[in-house]
C-alpha cells in the first residue's frame, strides 16, 4: 500500500552560520566530554559494561543537549519542526522496519565489496565496544537499549530532523541526503565504517523526506541497530571471537 509524501510548508528558522555552531558544538563536546567521562568510570574500576554505557549516553545526551539549548531555546525550532511529529500515515512505520531490513543487506553487500577490493576482511573496531561483556544477557540487554533506542533518538532529531532538512530546503533532496549522510557517517569517527554508514544515513534521509516525521526514522534506526547488535551477540554466543 503506497503512502503520499509529506512535504512541510515551513523553513527552519536559522542560518548556515548557526548550523555550523551546531555541529561544531556537538563535536567539541563530545571530544571534551564523552573521553573524560570513560576515563573518569576507568579510573573508579567501573565494570566494563556500565563505563560503555555511561559514555554512550553521554554521547546521547551531548547531541539532545546541543539540540534542545540551541536549536528550541535559543533559536526558536519547534519540535514540529523538528519532524517531531506522526508521520502522514501509519504505514511509514511499516516501511521503516522493511528499510531497516534493506539496509542490513545493503550494508553486507558495501562490507562485501570492501573486502573485495582491498583484498583483506574488514573488521568493525566498534565490536569491543558494543559487547563489553562478552556474551551476557546482562550486557546485550544493557546495549541493545542504548543502541536501539537512546541513540537513534539522539541523532535522527540532530541529523535528520535539524542537519538534513535545513540542507534540503535551500538546496534540494538529493544534495541534502548526501551531504547529511557524510556527516552523519563521518561522526561516528570510524574510517572503516563511513561507507556502510552512509548508505544508512540515505536510507534515513528519504525515510524522513516522504514521511515528513522523524519517528519512522527513529524505527528504522532502532531495528537496524538492534538487528545488528543481536546478530553480534548471536555470533558471541556460538564461539566466534570479537
Amino acid at each position: 500500500m503506497s503512502v503520499p509524501d509529506f512535504q512541510p510548508s515551513y523553513e527552519l528558522p536559522f542560518g548556515f552560520w548557526r548550523l555550523c555552531l551546531l555541529i561544531v558544538a556537538v563535536i567539541g563536546l563530545s571530544l571534551l566530554i564523552v573521553p573524560s567521562i570513560f576515563v573518569l568510570m576507568h579510573w573508579m574500576e567501573s565494570p566494563a559494561v556500565v563505563a560503555i554505557g555511561v559514555t554512550m549516553v553521554a554521547q546521547s545526551a551531548v547531541m539532545l543537549g546541543c539540540f534542545y539549548l540551541l536549536a528550541v531555546r535559543l533559536w526558536g525550532v519547534t519540535w514540529e519542526q523538528a519532524g517531531w511529529t506522526a508521520p502522514y500515515g501509519r504505514a511509514w512505520y511499516g516501511h521503516a522496519v522493511l528499510l531497516a531490513f534493506a539496509a542490513i543487506l545493503l550494508v553486507a553487500g558495501v562490507t562485501l565489496s570492501i573486502e573485495r577490493i582491498t583484498g583483506a576482511p574488514l573488521e568493525n573496531p566498534q565490536v569491543g565496544m558494543l559487547a563489553p561483556g562478552g556474551a551476557s544477557i546482562y550486557s546485550a540487554a544493557v546495549m541493545v537499549f542504548l543502541v536501539a533506542v537512546v541513540a537513534p533518538l539522539a541523532e535522527e532529531l540532530l541529523f535528520r530532523g535539524l542537519l538534513y532538512r535545513w540542507i534540503a530546503e535551500r538546496f534540494g533532496m538529493w544534495i541534502g541526503l548526501v551531504v547529511s549522510s557524510l556527516i552523519f557517517s563521518s561522526m561516528h569517527g570510524i574510517l572503516l565504517l563511513i561507507p556502510p554508514l552512509f548508505v544508512v544515513g540515505c536510507l534515513l534521509a528519504w525515510l524522513y523526506e516522504k514521511s515528513g516525521s522523524v519517528l519512522p526514522c527513529i524505527v528504522m534506526h532502532g531495528v537496524f541497530n538492534g538487528v545488528m547488535l543481536l546478530g553480534l551477540y548471536a555470533g558471541l554466543s556460538a564461539g566466534a571471537q570479537p
